[in-house]
């Protein structure tokens, strides 16, 4: 009779500790499986963050770059941008920032390096694409200029123009990684 009950209380233990251990292997491969997709996440957030600080890189090169800078200053993408820093007779209002599409110097008005045509942005790879914001195109590098009169009129011959940068990201978008888009910002002094 002892022999029998020490028998049933053993059976009772082994089922409720398979039961335990199963809960545990299930917990860790959940929590193991989860640590793998933070740090995939990371990586490609490590990776893109890089991969945009070199395409800054390169929007600030073009700036420095005598060749760059002409065909930017010079395109008619740009609107008045040329008349406001070369004519000196030319009355410019431009205090509001304006459209700057960036052209490198093997590039051109149909190909711009930084393109603000209403859509067009950058794939996760950094590829020209166009449908931005989506999954597909879910950053964009907008840049603008604007003029600054020193006599704070708005309206003023060879003004101050600057150059501004900023990252967008298709945060909205589901599967987009959010990024602090601070970290891309630019403002150039052009004169």
């Amino acid at each position: 009779m002892f022999a029998d009950r020490a028998r049933r209380q053993r059976g009772s233990i082994i089922f409720p500790l398979i039961i335990a251990v199963a809960v545990a292997v299930a917990s860790l491969s959940i929590y193991y499986s989860q640590m793998a997709l933070v740090h995939k996440i990371g990586n490609n957030r490590l990776m893109i963050g890089t991969a945009l600080k070199a395409h800054v890189s390169s929007v600030q090169a073009m700036i420095i770059s005598q060749k760059s800078m002409m065909k930017t200053l010079k395109s008619g993408l740009n609107g008045n941008l040329w008349r406001c820093l070369n004519d000196v007779e030319y009355t410019c209002t431009q205090s509001t920032p304006s459209p700057l599409s960036l052209i490198s110097e093997t590039g051109d008005d149909t190909n711009p390096f930084v393109d603000q045509t209403a859509g067009t942005g950058l794939s996760a790879n950094l590829d020209p694409c166009t449908g931005y914001p989506s999954l597909n195109c879910p950053f964009r590098y907008e840049m603008t200029w604007h003029a600054e009169c020193s006599d704070g009129t708005g309206s003023c011959k060879a003004p101050d123009l600057f150059f501004e940068g900023n990252l967008l990201v298709a945060d909205n978008v589901k599967g987009v990684i959010s990024l602090n888009t601070k970290t891309y910002y630019l403002l150039y002094r052009v004169r």
